[in-house]
């Protein structure tokens, strides 16, 4: 038996086709409300099917960027209609069930699909019998050959994108009467709905287990406050640098733990200039939960809604300690180094001395011996002794002198 376009379908629902549509859209809503992954929402509906319609295999495939449509939640099937069917692409693949996905239809599918676009027979091998041979190819059989009678493959669409497919199929004949297969047509947009709504919250949950992530690797410190001050998130480094743990800083105002009892109004006052928007880097002192004083730099940033509205304040935080001790040190060298430079006296320019005895002429035509003038215009001193040399000459001298 096989329902096609030709009138099988009809868009008038009665009463009570009505109220079952409705009844079935709230058990959907019930599941996404009780569930967290999409994986487990797509397993919940598949046991649903299964109990609607009684069929005896049931599931749900998902399109993936890859124009594969794995089984993300199926019962039923059997292992190796699984494996040779799990991995089915519109891409290279032909079968009626991918060409309600890729909307390009052949003729000879025109018995078994419904007005809606889903695939329907409740005598699936009779339909198989009637495929000329030399359009084999354009079904990919393993339905045939499992043996199905009834089957039944409908779209997942969200507004005009397909996602995905329902698969039903039993070894039975007649097992999905029309009712059935104009609920499953009417309710599989909600189940579209649910799968994008589930995509976006785990795009956003990644999005968001990033930025912790990285947050939480970040070296200095980091604190994110409401718009009334109060810290809403703090990272480790922050925790690490002032002693305080998280359970002591989230959910706390001004003035905040760490900040020095002498300085929360000068502090605080800088506070209200970011909450005004000046948001220059700041420096100023934390104080650590021992009591310890430390220098920090703060740089601060505010997140504003679409209307413009502070969300949030958010900041980073250095601790400066070293930088400050550095500096401390380096003032201290280069103190050194200027009071070591004022007392050096530099000797510059031409000396005139005389090649005989060695004295110097200063500007005013004086003479004056080596040694005084050099000590005279610089920190050097000199200390008198005799060289090998100078002492051989002297005793060679000494000798003449004795034999003379």
């Amino acid at each position: 038996m096989f329902y096609g376009k030709e009138g099988c379908m009809p868009e008038c629902r009665d009463s009570k086709q009505e109220n079952s549509i409705v009844q079935h859209i709230k058990i959907i809503a019930d599941i996404f409300s009780e569930t967290h992954l999409r994986q487990q929402f797509t397993t919940s509906i598949v046991e649903k099917i299964k109990d609607w319609t009684d069929c005896q295999c049931v599931g749900i495939r998902i399109l993936n960027a890859d124009g594969l449509m794995p089984y993300e939640a199926y019962l039923g099937f059997s292992q190796e209609f699984w494996e040779h069917e799990n991995w089915l692409s519109v891409r290279s693949h032909q079968c009626v069930c991918l060409r309600i996905v890729t909307g390009l239809q052949d003729p000879f599918d025109q018995p078994v699909l419904t007005e809606g676009g889903s695939l329907w027979t409740n005598d699936l091998q009779d339909f198989g019998n009637s495929i000329p041979q030399e359009l084999c190819d354009r079904y990919r059989g393993k339905c045939f050959e499992s043996g199905f009678a009834t089957l039944a493959v409908l779209a997942i669409r969200h507004k005009e994108k397909i996602l995905g497919l329902i698969h039903l199929a039993d070894t039975r004949k007649d097992m999905l009467p029309k009712e059935k297969v104009l609920l499953l047509e009417s309710v599989a947009p909600l189940i579209g709905e649910v799968i994008v709504r589930f995509d976006s919250e785990d795009a956003l949950l990644q999005e968001e287990y990033f930025s912790a992530k990285l947050i939480e690797a970040m070296a200095d410190g980091f604190s994110l406050l409401d718009a009334t001050g109060v810290h809403f998130l703090v990272n480790s480094a922050l925790c690490k640098m002032t002693g305080f743990n998280r359970e002591e800083l989230i959910g706390v105002g001004p003035p905040h733990p760490y900040w020095p009892e002498d300085d929360s109004e000068s502090i605080g006052e800088k506070f209200a200039e970011m909450r005004q928007g000046e948001l220059g880097p700041l420096k100023m002192r934390f104080r650590r939960k021992n009591g310890e004083l430390f220098p920090v730099l703060v740089s601060p940033a505010r997140l504003l809604s679409l209307a413009g509205e502070v969300q949030f304040y958010f900041a980073t935080i250095k601790d400066i300690s070293g930088l400050e001790l550095a500096r401390r040190e380096l003032d201290g060298k280069v103190t050194q180094l200027s009071a070591a430079l004022a007392k050096i006296k530099q000797l510059e320019g031409i000396l005139p001395i005389c090649m005989y005895c060695k004295k110097i002429r200063d500007d005013d035509q004086i003479w004056h011996q080596l040694e005084q003038y050099i000590s005279d215009h610089s920190e050097a001193w000199f200390s008198h002794g005799i060289c090998p040399d100078c002492a051989e000459l002297a005793h060679w001298a000494m000798q003449q002198k004795k034999e003379d």
